[in-house]
This record gives C-alpha cells, structure tokens and sequence, in this order.
C-alpha cells in the first residue's frame, strides 16, 4: 500500500494490514517534526520549520556540546521493566523554550525525542530533548571531548554504559552494585563543582 508522509509529503510504502490508517509519516523524524509542529500551532504559535540536517562538524559538536554543558543533565535512571524488574538506564536532557534549537539538537545528532513539558498557562512553553542507552552514549562520545563541566560527568556515563553492556543493567544482576556506585558518583558529581 502506498501512503502520503503528512510531514515531508513523499509517497513511501507500507505493507503492515494491521493498522494501515494509522500510519501517517514515513519515518520517526518526520513524526516528531509534525507532532512538534501540530504543538506550536496549538499555543498559536508561528510553525516551526525544521532547520536542514547539519552533519557531525567539531563546529556543530562543540556548538551541542555548549548547549548540553549549560543546559544539560547526563543521569543514571532506575526504570521498571516490562516484566517487573527494574534495569539501569542512561540518560542524556536537554530542557529549554526554544523548539528551534532542540530541533536542531536532533539534527546535528540524527536522534532523540522531543517531549513538551507540562506547564501552567502563564509559562512559555518548554520542551525536553532526550536520548537513552545507547543513542546517549552515542551522543556523549561525540561531545565529551568538547564538554568542560560536564565532561567527568560523561565520562562517568560512559563508564556506566561499558559496564552494561559487559554485565547488564538489570538490578537483579550480582555485579549491579558497581552500577549503583556510578549513579552515587553521577549525583556527586552534580553537587560539587567540576573545579573544586
């Protein structure tokens, strides 16, 4: 079957019978960019235009891994499972007003998701950019070597990362107490400026 991306509005094909007026985009890109837009125009708001994609540059990094330093957090999450448990999960945040430079976040690295914050009404709007697991350790070897606060920050994340995927990050792992001690680190970290 072939349907219309209600974003990009080029033709693609779907083959899945399940839900065939369901699917409206042709990629996740395109999804958020449309969900990201559909937003602004409901706050009345001028449609945001995703910049063009901007490849990997030390100048685009550098220029990222400012906006990480200043208005970033690099955490270890607990998160619960589908099957009860709960597993160790990285994660990487980037919370600001301004839509165009989160979607700018997404371009440069070519992932993550931007999440509208729940705000009272005489608030702008906020959004988060977010990536997890992997796409956050992906987006932290990218950037560490341009960070200059958060640099011992990412490194301990991807410490962290590097021990899952040697161990695991599911809590009912023996070796999950290392796993705790780099969040009690991530936290520390936080509390005590990278200078002192």
């Amino acid at each position: 079957m072939e349907l219309t991306c209600e974003h990009c509005r080029k033709p693609f094909e779907w083959s899945d019978d399940r839900k065939p007026g369901r699917r409206r985009h042709c990629s996740k890109p395109c999804r958020l960019a449309y969900q990201i837009a559909r937003a602004r125009d409901r706050r009345s708001v001028a449609r945001a235009v995703p910049p063009e994609p901007i490849p990997p540059d030390p100048v685009a990094l550098s220029w990222a891994a400012g906006i990480i330093d200043g208005e970033g957090c690099i955490s270890l999450h607990t998160v619960r499972t589908s099957k009860g448990g709960r597993c160790y999960v990285l994660r990487v945040t980037v919370a600001n007003t301004s839509i165009l430079m989160l979607n700018r976040l997404v371009n440069i690295f070519g992932m993550g998701n931007i999440i509208p914050q729940k705000r009272a009404a005489r608030y702008k709007p906020s959004w988060n950019w977010q990536v997890c697991s992997k796409k956050a350790e992906a987006v932290l070897t990218l950037v560490e070597p341009y960070l200059v606060n958060k640099r011992e920050e990412a490194r301990v994340g991807l410490l962290s990362r590097k021990h899952m995927q040697v161990h695991g990050a599911n809590r009912d792992n023996p070796n999950v107490e290392h796993l705790a001690w780099l969040k009690t680190q991530l936290s520390t970290l936080k509390r005590v400026p990278a200078d002192a």
